[in-house]
């Protein structure tokens, strides 16, 4: 993922990028003639030291992946009159804690071959509580020491929403515990990182064609904005990325419809 998104930065620009900031507002000029300019945009970017306010960058078109519940943070403008966020619904997000582990391959019996594995709800009832591990230094040999395997465990979800949040010890007992059973690993692992997520993805209700309705609904009235990311097309990465590029393509598509070309 890091070579991904490394060369994602690399195409954008290092200047053009800009890390660790927060969108306040967006306001669209679109008159119905040109869209060059006609978006500009305030944020306040953040560094080790202070922080600083930008003020009115302006833009031809603005993509927004950014969660529902952070977009309602931000204030939009439309013809300079305030574009209410209103009608968008609330949407329930599910939390995820990640813990990646480490172990001497002496001390995993079964080391299993392949991508990972899932653990069907079902099998709570057998004590194991996580919802699947990644097989890290299967997939990417040179992810680990060449004596030790590397796993990266998801726990929480709409499973145990509890458990995603449980302490640091809680988890790291929760994870050896469901690895022994699974992979026969022995001890404590050698290297721990967890990483929390309070609102890691969006929840696909029944009711969730209302959200859909509400993003179709910015776009239809906000010229030249366009909303990707996994709470529209899907929350793999996969779709995620898909998501982007039909929004890419839809950015071209109405820019070129609306810029005369010379004769």
């Amino acid at each position: 993922m890091q070579t991904l998104t490394d060369k994602l930065s690399e195409e954008v620009g290092i200047d053009n990028l800009k890390l660790n900031s927060k969108v306040l507002s967006l306001s669209c000029s679109f008159d119905g003639s040109s869209p060059l300019s006609s978006w500009s945009i305030s944020y306040a970017a953040h560094d080790a030291d202070n922080m600083e306010l930008k003020k009115d960058q302006i833009f031809d078109a603005v993509i927004m992946t950014a969660p529902l519940c952070n977009v309602q943070d931000m204030k939009f403008t439309k013809a300079r009159n305030p574009f209410l966020l209103d009608f968008l619904p609330k949407v329930n997000y599910l939390p995820l804690s990640v813990l990646i582990t480490s172990f001497k391959k002496d001390k995993v019996k079964r080391p299993l071959e392949g991508f990972g594995i899932l653990v069907p709800s079902k099998e709570q009832k057998n004590g194991l509580k996580t919802l699947g591990t990644l097989f890290s230094s299967m997939m990417f040999p040179d992810r680990a020491p060449s004596d030790q395997y590397l796993y990266t465990t998801f726990i929480g979800g709409s499973r145990n929403k509890d458990l995603a949040g449980a302490s640091l010890d809680e988890l790291k007992q929760v994870v050896t515990s469901d690895l022994r059973k699974l992979l026969g690993t022995e001890g404590k692992p050698v290297f721990v990182k967890h990483i929390y997520w309070r609102n890691a993805f969006p929840l696909y209700g029944l009711d969730y064609n209302l959200v859909l309705e509400a993003i179709d609904k910015m776009e239809e009235d906000l010229p030249g904005f366009f909303y990707a990311g996994n709470h529209r097309d899907g929350l793999s990465v996969g779709k995620s990325i898909t998501s982007g590029s039909k929004a890419a393509d839809h950015v071209v598509s109405y820019l070129n419809s609306h810029i005369k070309q010379d004769p």
